[in-house]
């Protein structure tokens, strides 16, 4: 529940994330110049990735840091809420929203456009608690980046998720009920 108090959390991420930028740029020209395995791991991947087609990259995200340990705030960073950048999180594991981070910061690293990009924060009516995915609209559909899902899925096999609000770098949506039809709103780019 903690991830609900997003915008804070979120603006502090961006701010990490730009002061990390150059050491990731720095980590893909080198891998020898990275602090952590992990991160030299993830360098590597971006690498490897950044000439394959945008529909392989999109799974290849999702597959790539969907194999990182989950683990609980409190448990990986010792504070029960804590957004975690690709370097924290790939040397530490993270729970929903860190992955949802991961895949955010790869595929903008791969040159995808931060407008075409949302960090979702939801109700999983499911289970029954907050979640976060990432969603990515391409020209064949919306589709989500689950931490619980082995493969990129489209929105519309996720029905269960209504969105409290999505961020980007550019943008805040907020979702003001949760409801079938905030759910809709949500996969409009």
């Amino acid at each position: 529940a903690g991830m609900l108090a997003g915008p804070t959390a979120w603006n502090g991420l961006l701010q990490r994330l730009r002061h990390d930028a150059p050491l990731y740029a720095l980590c893909e020209s080198d891998p020898g110049m990275c602090p952590t395995a992990g991160l030299a791991a993830w360098s590597g991947f971006i690498s490897r990735t950044r000439s394959l087609p945008e529909t392989e990259q999109i799974e290849a995200v999702q597959t790539f840091v969907n194999r990182q340990p989950y683990r609980p705030d409190l448990e990986a960073f010792g504070v029960s809420d804590h957004w975690a950048t690709p370097l924290e999180f790939f040397a530490a594991g993270g729970d929903c929203e860190d992955y949802a981070i991961a895949k955010y910061v790869s595929l903008r690293r791969l040159g995808v456009a931060a407008d075409r990009l949302r960090i979702a924060v939801l109700e999983d009516r499911r289970r029954h608690e907050p979640h976060a995915v990432l969603t990515v609209f391409t020209a064949g559909g919306t589709l989500v980046l689950d931490n619980l899902a082995p493969q990129p899925v489209p929105v519309a096999a996720v029905p269960h998720y209504a969105p409290y609000y999505a961020v980007n770098e550019l943008h805040r949506w907020d979702y003001a009920s949760v409801t079938s039809q905030a759910h809709a709103s949500a996969a409009a780019p």
